[in-house]
């Protein structure tokens, strides 16, 4: 802690106090509710998102939903271009981070990262049916819908 007082001391000489003391009364009277409020409405978020990809994720997709944090990871299949995932998601109105930018050095993996934070639930949930239709259209040997896929038995 002593480090980052000295860092942020160096880079800007400490806080205006004028903004410390406009935010006092916020902090001390209604900053536990609004914390309580904003954590229900992102769970609420994740919880949405979860039951899309449950409902439209395609063969291969995995997923797993996090204890903590703003950002929902997808494991897509190895065979995936992300490349031109990504080309095609922008194309169709979607918008993700390719997990390779957030590894330092490692080549293109089958991974991105959503932020279920930046937008309301109606346009995130849109957003990831629009996009398992995308990973369905891209992945090599998927085509087609999932029945259409299903082991003739």
């Amino acid at each position: 802690m002593t480090r980052l007082v000295a860092a942020k001391s160096t880079a800007d000489l400490g806080s205006p106090l004028l903004t410390q003391k406009a935010l006092q009364s916020f902090i001390q009277n209604q900053y536990g509710a609004y914390v309580s409020r904003l954590r229900d409405e992102l769970y609420s978020r994740l919880c949405a998102a979860s039951k899309v990809l449950e409902e439209h994720a395609t063969m291969g997709m995995q997923w797993r939903l996090p204890e903590g944090g703003l950002n929902l990871w997808l494991q897509l299949p190895s065979n995936l271009d992300m490349r031109e995932l990504h080309h095609q998601s922008l194309a169709a109105g979607v918008s993700f981070l390719p997990g390779s930018a957030c590894y330092v050095g490692e080549m293109d993996t089958p991974s991105l990262r959503i932020c279920f934070t930046v937008t309301n639930v109606e346009l995130l949930c849109e957003g990831l049916r629009v996009l398992c239709q995308v990973i369905d259209r891209v992945t090599p040997g998927q085509g087609g819908t999932v029945a259409d896929r299903l082991p003739l038995i």
